[in-house]
């Protein structure tokens, strides 16, 4: 045998070959422990996110949110394309859609998310509007409930209410006040509008 270094070389063919794949087979078999210890150490932190997050920390409000369907973020403009305005604590919204050709002031009531409607009972929701005529004389608007026959919707049990403002003719801007919206036994009064919104981070 020839010495080379630290390491005794066999010269015979038979044993360099067996020495080779003792030296190979050590190098994978600690590499593959390098790996496991690894695979070990992401593991247990995996398992301390999860930990929280089932316990109720904020990895898991966050999840159980998505699980009820919550929205990440109430959308800025409502399914009939017009401008949201949160009630009160935000457990509904309102949408104004104007048009400005025709004069017409369409409000639907909505949920937290902006997106599903919410019928409610009452016959009219008022209106007193600013900054719509010269001299900034206070006008007072109607919104009749205007209920949908197609979707099996009443007088007294519809999302929908219209009126006309004729001030609001070739107009894409206005300030408001709505003076009372009930929905779901939740009064909400004074609620202000200003039309349209100003730009939402």
């Amino acid at each position: 045998m020839q010495l080379q270094g630290p390491v005794l070389v066999p010269r015979d063919p038979c044993t360099v070959r067996r020495f080779r794949f003792a030296c190979v087979r050590r190098r994978v078999v600690g590499f593959v422990a390098i790996l496991s210890v690894g695979a070990s150490l992401a593991g247990c932190g995996g398992g301390g996110e999860g930990g929280r997050g089932a316990v109720g920390g904020e990895a898991g409000g966050v999840a159980g949110k998505a699980a009820v369907g919550e929205p990440a973020a109430t959308p800025v403009v409502g399914p009939h394309g017009g401008m949201l305005v949160p009630l009160g604590d935000g457990a509904n919204q309102l949408e104004f859609v104007v048009d400005t050709g025709s004069t017409a002031v369409f409000a639907h009531v909505l949920d937290a998310s902006g997106r599903t409607p919410v019928r409610v009972a009452q016959p009219r929701i008022d209106l007193k509007m600013l900054d719509v005529a010269e001299g900034n004389v206070v006008v007072y608007l109607v919104l009749a409930a205007k209920p949908d026959a197609k979707l099996g919707e009443t007088l007294g049990d519809t999302p929908t209410f219209l009126g006309f403002a004729p001030e609001l003719k070739g107009r894409a801007h206005f300030r408001a006040v709505v003076q009372r919206v009930e929905v779901g036994g939740k009064v909400y009064t004074d609620v202000p509008v200003t039309y349209p919104a100003a730009t939402r981070p």
